[in-house]
């Protein structure tokens, strides 16, 4: 009996990205033709739900397969995940996997406590990765060191991203401005070119499971012009109505006078949505580039390719931005899975991000 190929299998996230962001989902203010033919190849599952609507409690869980509850992390900080639990890419590993994770992976807290990322690559290999390229999340990127920080300090633009994040978060949680960054150099840029160029680069005998992890679309609001430019026009979805103006006599509640209700017009929703949509059609180039890339190498029919993200973003409706709630906008994600020799499929089954990495393999 011939034995069956092990396929590759490229596994894509990104960062707060809601299921409807992209058109195959729908409405898709973004321009996400690459995901679009993902899709269509593909198995769309419509209805997948994250497990925690914040990034750190939401990774553990997808590379742990467990409940955040199982395992004790509920936010971004204090927690790191321990080292000693099983996880899927350690059995990958084991079963002979090369395995890489280029981008975000927000397995430990990124306040500062490891201030250079390059410190932090024996941690990340403890989890069962060969190979490690890790950027912080948007939001600390001017404050923890990296591979990507560096090139921007040579270049001259490391200070002027920690002068540009300190000024966006400085009470007003609705600017909406391009990044100081040329488009080169910008993060999600990064990621995608470090990942193509990875792939184009394997030539090892064993198969590879590579995580790309971008950082985007996740604040702030800071879509290279290029692309923000092509959303100057275009009409946003309303906001779905806030439940204090739904229902008058609402008691308010701490999450309502918290930072993830913070005042903003509606102007300000409809600048952030075309932002938005800009930082999710970069990402959509990104991809593209990097299926080019793995086609380049011949290994695409034999690779498993899996997108999908942590949470989704609030996006003004119920009048909040951000996540860290349990309505549609924050955990619906998008999920698309395509696997060779399976069909191109529609799923409206109930699926949960924690089972990807027990699906995979099986």
């Amino acid at each position: 009996m011939k034995a069956v190929k092990r396929p590759n299998v490229l596994f894509i996230m990104t960062d707060q990205l809601r299921a409807d962001a992209i058109a195959c989902c729908g409405p898709g203010l973004a321009h996400t033709p690459n995901l679009d033919a993902l899709a269509k190849r593909g198995t769309l599952f419509s209805q997948c739900r994250t497990v925690s609507p914040i990034c750190a409690p939401a990774r553990a869980a997808l590379l742990a397969g467990l409940y955040p509850h199982q395992l004790g992390i509920w936010y971004n900080a204090p927690h790191t995940f321990p080292s000693a639990i099983p996880n899927w890419v350690k059995t990958l590993k084991a079963a002979g996997y090369h395995t890489s994770v280029i981008g975000k992976t927000h397995y430990y807290p990124y306040n500062g406590s490891v201030p250079d990322m390059r410190q932090a690559e024996l941690l990340i290999n403890s989890y069962g990765y060969d190979y490690v390229d890790e950027i912080p999340g948007p939001r600390v990127s001017g404050h923890l060191l990296s591979h990507m920080t560096a090139i921007w300090q040579d270049k001259g633009y490391l200070e002027k991203v920690r002068e540009d994040l300190a000024s966006r978060y400085n009470g007003n949680h609705a600017v909406t401005r391009a990044s100081v960054l040329p488009l080169e150099l910008y993060p999600d840029v990064y990621v995608g070119q470090q990942a193509a160029g990875y792939l184009e680069a394997y030539s090892d005998p064993e198969p590879f499971f590579c995580f790309v992890s971008f950082g985007g679309p996740h604040e702030p609001w800071d879509c290279p012009r290029e692309y923000s430019a092509r959303f100057d026009d275009v009409a946003t979805p309303p906001a779905l109505e806030a439940f204090a103006d739904a229902c008058p006599g609402r008691p308010r509640g701490v999450w309502d006078q918290g930072p993830h209700h913070p005042p903003f017009s509606p102007e300000d929703v409809i600048a952030i949505r075309r932002n938005y949509a800009g930082k999710t059609s970069l990402i959509d180039d990104q991809i593209g580039s990097i299926l080019r890339a793995l086609a380049g190498t011949g290994r695409l029919d034999d690779t498993i390719i899996i997108f999908t993200s942590d949470h989704g973003e609030m996006n003004g409706d119920h009048g909040r931005l951000y996540k860290e709630n349990f309505l549609e906008s924050s955990v619906r994600v998008p999920l698309i899975a395509q696997v060779p020799g399976c069909p191109a499929a529609r799923s409206e089954a109930l699926v949960e991000l924690q089972d990807l990495g027990p699906t995979i393999l099986e």
